[in-house]
């Protein structure tokens, strides 16, 4: 879930993806093991950790978006065919997801089988050693056995359009990304409602300036979101909207395992209705605080960050909430136990925007392990919690929590298959938005 304002500086993470950049232009040159970039581009799951480093989604369903995409943009290796200069890699999906909630509701659940076909599309185009365009898109359909009312396109949110440009120290991104949501429970504030889709287009151009100890980071972003339902009820629920948003960051490397530094942000969120179904305002929000980036060993890293927030929604409707202030914070731990076994640890607070349900102020904390146990396997088991609080006066409060197992395997040469089983519960004090739900996922891929 992505958060309303998360850590946008473009330090450490964003630093290395500069490095990680001229890595896979010279991956495309050579032959290897494409298992682990297929797996990476259909099944990552989402890493908190690398959340903490995405500009603000307005979605909270957005929460994949910056470690599918870091992971993906990472492999492009034994490419299928190229077409002059640009380098290619496609590939096709077929995906099936069994719920016995599919419209998240409290009171007599309905259950479904969705098949969901997916194709995807990964280019790199080099300009020069280090420059190039990448363009990457995973696009797919739902199709409910049932339920055909609830069928709807997705479009991945590691899809995007980007160019880097290296320029003596300075390293600059133009992008543009565009997501559609492809399951409502990525959204915590969702419930009862099974067609869910919001599109969500970033496009945005950031900068960093690297003097070797020292690094500055600047970046802008404007997004639209648009809502797709025939209902009219989800339609109020879902308002459209855009936001622009702001960020620079000064960091201080004192030796290649260390940083620290101060950052700052900013949002302007403006709502086509403002006040639509009673909660939503245009808002401005700003932060400020310090945050701190340590690779403590080989195996163990840890990112941090805190400050202080201010949200100020404008008083556009009855009953509309005052200006808010408070302390964020988010902090990551991932080590490397050893050959066989990684975990995460990742939490925070903040102030999020999600469209369906207005504006809460989020806490959630998420520990994931990763085990490489059973040969041609790769196990993943995940527990997440999250507290969530509608800042609209009488607004809802609720907490929602669940596992995750995943297991994951490259069958063939060129088939790559994926099982998955999650399970929510939500709990709120307003009456019917509780909801448990059981999702089992399995995907076979191939790639030509």
């Amino acid at each position: 879930m992505t958060k309303h304002f998360q850590r946008t500086s473009l330090h450490s993470t964003q630093a290395r993806c500069a490095f990680v950049q001229v890595t896979l232009l010279q991956a495309v040159n050579r032959r290897a093991n494409s298992a682990a970039w297929l797996f990476l581009l259909f099944w990552s799951l989402p890493c908190s950790a690398c959340r903490a480093q995405e500009a603000h989604r307005a979605s909270l369903a957005g929460s994949d978006t910056a470690a599918a995409r870091h992971e993906a943009a990472q492999r492009l290796v034994d490419p299928a065919f190229q077409l002059g200069p640009t380098t290619w890699m496609a590939g096709a999906a077929i995906g099936l997801l069994a719920s016995d909630n599919i419209r998240l509701e409290s009171v007599d659940p309905k259950s479904d089988l969705a098949a969901q076909p997916e194709l995807h599309a990964r280019m790199v185009w080099p300009l020069s050693v280090n420059n190039a365009i990448n363009l990457n898109v995973r696009s797919g359909y739902s199709a409910y056995l049932q339920h055909t009312e609830f069928n709807r396109f997705y479009i991945g949110p590691e899809s995007e359009l980007a160019f880097e440009l290296y320029a003596g120290d300075w390293r600059v991104a133009l992008h543009d990304r565009l997501s559609v949501l492809q399951n409502n429970y990525q959204d915590p504030t969702v419930v009862g409602s099974g067609d869910y889709s919001q599109l969500d287009n970033r496009i945005g151009a950031s900068a960093i300036w690297d003097l070797n100890e020292v690094l500055f980071g600047l970046r802008y972003d404007h997004v639209n979101y648009l809502s797709y339902s025939d209902s009219e009820a989800i339609a109020r629920r879902l308002p459209n909207a855009q936001s622009e948003v702001f960020s620079s960051s000064l960091g201080y490397r004192s030796n290649p395992g260390f940083m620290v530094g101060l950052e700052s942000g900013g949002t302007l969120f403006d709502y086509e209705n403002p006040g639509s179904g009673g909660t939503f305002a245009d808002a401005i929000e700003w932060t400020v605080g310090p945050f701190i980036d340590v690779q403590i060993s080989d195996y163990l890293s840890s990112q941090a960050s805190a400050g202080y927030l201010r949200y100020m929604p404008k008083s556009n409707y009855a009953g509309a909430q005052g200006d808010l202030e408070g302390v964020f914070a988010q902090v990551a731990v991932k080590h490397h136990l050893n050959q066989y076994v990684e975990y995460t640890l990742s939490g925070g607070r903040n102030i999020a925007f999600a469209l369906y349900g207005g504006t809460f102020a989020l806490s959630n904390v998420r520990f994931q392990t990763d085990w490489n146990v059973i040969r041609h396997w790769k196990l993943i088991a995940s527990l997440m919690y999250e507290h969530g609080s509608d800042v609209s006066a009488g607004g809802e409060t609720f907490d929602r929590f669940g596992p995750t197992i995943r297991a994951e395997r490259r069958v063939a040469a060129q088939w790559f298959t994926s099982i998955e089983y999650q399970f929510y519960q939500r709990d709120s004090n307003l009456p019917g938005r509780d909801y448990r739900a059981n999702l089992l996922s399995m995907q076979l891929a191939y790639e030509f």
